[in-house]
């Protein structure tokens, strides 16, 4: 079971409580409603993954970038009618849209700590907080196909 808690206006409000064995939980609500997941195993929200990137090196970044799953994933939001290429370099990255910084940042984060979890054969429970952000609204509809990728282990270009 995961516990689920929030805020409304900056005041405790009751707990949910929902299954584990759903692999996608999605909670949408309305602004002045502060939603956590105490139990998560790696909480991500844009300020996270974007004071993320200053830690990462260009060696590290190539290795992501160029690695066979970045682009597979990254195309899963950045479809090809969007025409978004993937950065080249950190600076490009950096220099570069918030909502391709804010998606490559998540992309390398959450694959980073599902392989930790498949290596120590340990359940992984990831808390993305307002995964819209920095993104077009057209671009926001296609941020579900990621997801619907990474829980279902899909994450191969065959």
């Amino acid at each position: 079971m995961t516990e689920i808690t929030y805020k409304v206006s900056g005041k405790p409000a009751e707990s949910l409580v929902i299954p584990t064995e759903q692999p996608v939980t999605i909670l949408v609500h309305q602004q002045g409603i502060r939603v956590d997941v105490p139990t998560a195993d790696l909480i991500l929200d844009s300020r996270i993954v974007l004071n993320f990137l200053d830690t990462l090196n260009e060696r590290d970044w190539q290795h992501a970038s160029t690695s066979e799953v970045f682009p597979f994933l990254f195309k899963q939001v950045f479809t090809s009618e969007e025409e978004v290429p993937i950065p080249k370099t950190l600076q490009d990255l950096k220099e570069g849209d918030l909502g391709v910084q804010w998606i490559s940042g998540m992309i390398i984060m959450v694959v980073e700590a599902m392989f930790r979890a498949a290596d120590t054969k340990t359940p992984l429970k990831i808390f993305i907080r307002e995964i819209e952000s920095h993104l077009h609204p057209k671009t926001q509809r296609t941020v579900m196909n990621l997801l619907h990728t990474l829980t279902n282990g899909n994450c191969t270009t065959e």
